[in-house]
């Protein structure tokens, strides 16, 4: 008997459309959380990341606070947060 393999659940989007993403460093959780975005979010995203990864390539990516982070510390000392609002389609 073939045992099922478990599929993997869609990330729970949050009241603004934002998906729900664990915490993690690096660029695989921020891949996740832009993948898991709805709609034109996903492609606001990917090309805000494409263009934050050609400007500064040493950036540090992280999602904390159910939000992608881009920090380069070396000389910037705050980090790059954008938030995609939702009912305008701006990025504030």
């Amino acid at each position: 008997m073939k045992r099922k393999e478990p599929v993997a659940a869609a990330p729970v989007l949050r009241s603004g459309g934002n998906p729900q993403i664990p915490k993690g460093d690096g660029d695989g959780p921020v891949q996740a959380y832009i993948a898991a975005m709805p709609g034109w979010k996903r492609d606001a995203g990917r090309g805000l990341d494409a263009l934050i990864e050609r400007t500064v390539p040493d950036m540090r990516k992280a999602v904390r606070w159910n939000s992608p982070h881009h920090a380069a510390t070396a000389f910037i000392p705050t980090a790059i947060n954008c938030r995609l609002d939702a009912r305008s389609r701006r990025i504030a």
